[in-house]
This record gives structure tokens, sequence and C-alpha cells, in this order.
């Protein structure tokens, strides 16, 4: 049996199930299982989302099987009722304590459990697994190396078929997006400002706009978190619009974004994705050629051959 371990919002969770196809296709004859206990404690914007979002039936892991084959903290029912404030604390501080501690003292598990070591980093290790007992895998897999042998299936599983979503307005916005030369931009804010994300400024912004100046009359779709920022910081763009659901709307902004026909995307997995389904051979992505910088260095982003990485 594989687990594989579930994090993030919706773009980190797209990236995780890609590698569970992957897994899927490279071990046919194993049982693959995914642990969303982490969503437990902490929601992480809109807590596990691919079921809702795109139908998708997973076999969820047992707790007794993840606490089997890692260290990693799994809270239990009576941690779960305790109160918001009591229950934050857990998930921000003492379930790494928790955990930090039982590493030190159950090493035995530690051949069970592999961590991928950084976000972007392809670790072939991974399609060599010893099957001789079972594997916990922990990992965002943000390499288009782990599932590039999959890609139809990716394509598949993240098909837009609940159009029922859509309201009578994103029904309007989604043929007009269709008819024009639109251009998705997305401007990301939220808990990527003045943290080790928030590398997309306004000169990216106006590169990639002014490549996408030559193709003809652009009109610009702004995606974002923050309207009133995009409003004021891109003032002066006067073929536009903004789009913004809520967070618990965010799939109709993936719909929409997706379905443009060119992308200004930022170092966000969820633009990410939006321009990596859009599959029209003709389509122009343009993308920070970094997904992060932090103490230990720049991690680059891992693109299709065909787009264009500006350095940010």
């Amino acid at each position: 049996m594989i687990i594989i371990k579930y994090k993030g919002g919706l773009g980190n969770q797209m990236f995780q199930y890609a590698f569970q196809l992957a897994m899927q296709k490279h071990y046919p004859g194993e049982t693959i299982k995914a642990d969303i206990s982490h969503y437990r404690l902490q929601k992480e914007h809109n807590g596990f989302e691919l079921e809702r979002c795109f139908g998708i039936s997973l076999d969820y892991a047992s707790e007794e099987d993840v606490r089997r084959l890692t260290n990693l903290y799994v809270a239990p029912d009576w941690v779960l009722r305790l109160p918001e404030a009591m229950k934050k604390r857990v998930a921000d501080k003492y379930q790494y304590i928790i955990s930090g501690w039982k590493q030190k003292i159950c090493k035995k598990k530690e051949q069970n459990h592999y961590r991928c070591h950084f976000h972007n980093s392809f670790e072939d290790v991974v399609f060599h697994l010893n099957l001789g007992h079972d594997w916990y895998l922990d990992g965002l897999w943000q390499n288009l190396d782990y599932f590039r042998e999959c890609m139809k299936e990716i394509y598949d599983a993240f098909s837009f078929s609940n159009v029922e979503r859509l309201r009578k307005e994103d029904k309007r916005i989604l043929k007009e997006i269709e008819e024009t030369n639109s251009v998705s931009v997305h401007v990301r804010r939220g808990d990527f400002v003045n943290s080790k994300f928030d590398i997309c400024n306004r000169g990216y912004y106006d590169r990639a706009m002014n490549l996408m100046a030559g193709m003809g009359e652009n009109y610009y779709y702004f995606f974002t978190d923050d309207i009133p920022f995009v409003e004021k910081e891109f003032a002066n763009i006067g073929n536009k619009k903004v789009i913004s659901h809520d967070a618990a709307q965010s799939i109709v902004d993936l719909r929409l974004m997706s379905a443009c026909r060119n992308h200004i995307i930022s170092n966000s997995t969820f633009s990410y994705w939006a321009a990596f389904l859009h599959q029209s051979k003709d389509k122009v992505v343009i993308a920070p050629k970094y997904s992060l910088r932090n103490a230990i260095g720049a991690f680059e982003l891992s693109a299709l051959n065909e787009w264009k990485l500006l350095d940010v």
C-alpha cells in the first residue's frame, strides 16, 4: 500500500492528485490511498476540495494506517472537540512539536515515510520504491516530470463538468471570454504579501502585458483575491475586467480563467493549473521564472516548454 499526503489549497491538491495518478500508473497492482487527515485541524483556504470541485472519488487512508506509517501528528477526536482557539493553537504549534518528538523516539517508521525535499524538486526515488513494505509519501510534487506520462488522465480528471456552478452572470462572462482575444491575469495577494511568495511585482505584469500587446487588441480579465488593490494598481489599464468570487466559489474563477485565450499567471498553483488546463496549441502563457525565493535561494517554476518565463 502507498499513502499520499494531501495538504494546502486547491492548486496544491491538484498537484498531489496528479502525482497520485502517476503513482497509480507506475504501480498498477498497488493499493494507493489518500491521507486527508491534515484538514481535520486546519482548513487551509477551503479545506479538501477535490471531491467537491471535480467530483474526484478517492480511497481514503484510515487514521490507523497513517499513524502506523508516519510520525506526523493526526489529531484524535477529543482534540477536534476543543474550542476553536485551542484547536488553532494545536494546529499552529503543538502538532509540529509532537511530530518532532515522535520522530526522535520512533526511528522505525522512517523506513516507511518518504518526504520530498523541496516543493518543486524531481526525486526519481519514488519510481523505484521497495514494495516489500508500505509507504507514506509526503510532498507537494510541483514538478511536471512526475506526471508527464499521464497527461490525458490529468485533463480528464480536472475537466469542468460542473457547469451548474456557473450563475447567469458567470455564463455571460464565459461567453465573452471565449469570443474575445482574452488574457487572464492572476494577481495573488492574501497570504503571499510580504512572504517568500511575494515576487510578482508591477514590473513583472507590465513586461508580460507588453509582450501580449503584439498579438492584437487584448482584453484583460484580472482574477484576484484583492479587488481594491488591482483596481488601484492597474487603474491605467482600460480594457480590463476584474473578477473575484468568494472562497467557496473559487472553482468558478478557475473555470473562467482557464477559458481565456492567453494567460499571464502568478507564482500561484491556482493560476498555474488554469493555464495548464487550457489545451489550445496556440495559447501564450507568460509565467514568472521562479515559484518562490527564500533564505535558501530561488526555486524555478516547472513549466511546459512553450511557456514564456520572465525573471522576477
